[in-house]
């Protein structure tokens, strides 16, 4: 039951049961796609060189799905913060301390692909200087 929650549980005259359990669901799926993402990066033994290669299709459409449900979820717990500020005001309303529960889902999702592209681009900048001892080689 997700009322038994001190996060959730705070949000309730604003939100519903099943809204909720859809949303902290949707969170951890996209959690998990981040997850299986970078596990998917990972090289397996013995194939060092393709460490740094860039992201296969499959790990982009993991990624983008992932940040888009976490997008779904940053969104309806902002909405849910925004009206219960509309509907007690800023005094009583305004929960700070719950705004983890929006950002932390999707910054994960977007570090997740920071990484992924980072990794990427180290790949290609190993290449190129791959290239260059080469042609230096030959001088």
């Amino acid at each position: 039951h997700p009322w038994e929650q001190r996060y959730t549980g705070e949000l309730r005259p604003v939100t519903t049961h099943t809204a909720v359990v859809l949303v902290l669901f949707s969170q951890g799926s996209a959690l998990f796609a981040c997850a299986v993402a970078l596990l998917v990066q990972l090289p397996r033994k013995g194939q060092r060189s393709q460490a740094c290669m860039p992201a296969s299709m499959q790990v982009q459409l993991l990624l983008g799905s992932a940040v888009g449900l976490a997008s779904v979820g940053s969104l309806y717990w902002g909405s849910a913060m925004w009206h219960g500020i509309a509907r007690y005001g800023r005094d009583i309303g305004e929960k700070w301390e719950l705004l983890w529960l929006p950002l932390a889902p999707l910054g994960y999702c977007l570090l997740c692909c920071y990484i992924v592209w980072s990794i990427g681009s180290t790949g290609k900048d190993v290449q190129q200087l791959k290239r260059m001892a080469y042609e230096f080689k030959k001088v």
